[in-house]
């Protein structure tokens, strides 16, 4: 395994809430940042809401994994999390 020295911040929106309150943080910081977007907001205010917590853990999931490439990469990486009101509460 190959450890990646840069940090991933992902950025759990409050519910509600969409992913472009963080579109300014990535140049701000000293670290690559993903915001995530749940599904029926802002850019997937088309896509149904969560079923279930399962449902959206595999969603965020899927998010992260396919934007970074993990398991092609067979890497790890330094993962930290900022989540903030009920978007912290799926943490």
């Amino acid at each position: 395994m190959q450890v990646i020295n840069d940090s991933l911040l992902i950025l759990f929106p409050a519910a509600g809430c969409s992913n472009n309150n963080y579109k300014n943080w990535n140049s701000k910081l000293d670290c690559d940042t993903f915001p995530i977007e749940y599904r029926g907001h802002w850019t997937r205010s088309n896509e149904p809401f969560y079923s279930d917590v399962e449902d959206m853990i595999e969603d965020i999931f899927h998010q992260v994994n396919d934007s970074y490439d993990m398991g092609e990469k067979n890497c790890i990486y330094l993962v930290t999390v900022w989540a903030q009101s009920w978007g912290g509460c799926f943490i």
